[in-house]
């Protein structure tokens, strides 16, 4: 996933630092990855500069040695594993494809009438039933290709979730050049409220007791408080969430923990406005 501008750069350092022009100035480097996975990630951008971004599209590529993984170490070692396994390397290879080039999804991965109401059951069995433990929710996920796929899932996934439901309002506003003018607010708070970017939480956030959140930046490391890691909301307050932590290292597994309101940003390639939001950041 990395761009190729990043190891070019590297590798100019390496050869300013070593005095040698010679690929990394000598020192042998390692890549690891998967080109059917996942390509660079260049915001708002076509294919062609996808493509461009690689590092098979670097200067470097052609002193490049490819030696080839065959044994999935962390796969579970069964016959159903390893057939699954073989489909989604056909899938990177564009193998199997019909005339229409597309690729039947096996029956067994199909919800039967295609509705969310179904995929919410086969994934979350009785989620509207009592108390559910810390594992339950850490073995089991559901992806999405955009946010808004994201929002509604979250909607209704809330909905059929046992308890009262909690609305936390965020404060946003505009960070101006001109200090004189931060003193108006040149937007509407409605308008604000509407902005969505994927490094900031919602402007109306909606919460239930007991149910799992994922955190947004890198609070207290020390404390395990690290982007991406999963907590369960035990008590809400206006300015504060009691939580506990259910992933990450197993000295934090279990720590209870608060979350304040914090003021975030978002990048400027995100938004065109620099929008100032103090939220949660879950």
């Amino acid at each position: 996933m990395q761009h190729k501008y990043a190891v070019d750069a590297i590798n100019r350092t390496l050869q300013d630092v070593l005095c040698r022009e010679t690929p990394f100035g000598g020192i042998t480097v390692l890549f690891g990855g998967d080109f059917r996975q996942m390509l660079p990630v260049i915001p708002h951008g076509s294919r062609q500069q996808v493509v461009a971004a690689s590092i098979r599209r670097s200067t470097l590529w052609n002193n490049v040695e490819i030696h080839h993984l065959y044994e999935n170490m962390r796969l579970e070692q069964s016959p159903e594993m390893q057939e699954f396994a073989n489909w989604l390397l056909d899938i990177g290879a564009g193998n199997g494809l019909d005339e229409s080039e597309t690729i039947a999804i096996p029956q067994r991965m199909i919800c039967p009438d295609f509705s969310v109401d179904t995929l919410i059951e086969e994934v979350y069995p009785g989620i509207q039933h009592g108390e559910k433990d810390d594992r339950y929710f850490l073995d089991r996920n559901i992806l999405c290709c955009t946010n808004d796929s994201v929002m509604d899932l979250n909607e209704e996934l809330l909905k059929k979730f046992p308890g009262e439901e909690y609305v936390l309002l965020s404060t946003d506003s505009v960070e101006l050049e001109d200090e004189a003018m931060n003193k108006y607010q040149p937007y509407l708070g409605e308008y604000l409220n509407l902005l969505m970017s994927s490094s900031l939480p919602l402007a109306h956030l909606k919460l239930k007791i007991g149910c799992p959140v994922m955190l947004l930046r890198n609070l207290d490391a020390s404390k395990g408080l690290c982007n991406d890691t999963r907590l369960r909301v035990l008590a809400i307050r206006r300015r504060v969430l009691k939580c506990r932590i259910m992933s990450g290292d197993r000295r934090f597994s279990g720590k209870v923990v608060f979350i304040p309101r914090i003021t975030l940003s978002p990048a400027a390639e995100d938004l065109p406005i620099p929008l100032r939001r103090r939220q949660f950041p879950i």
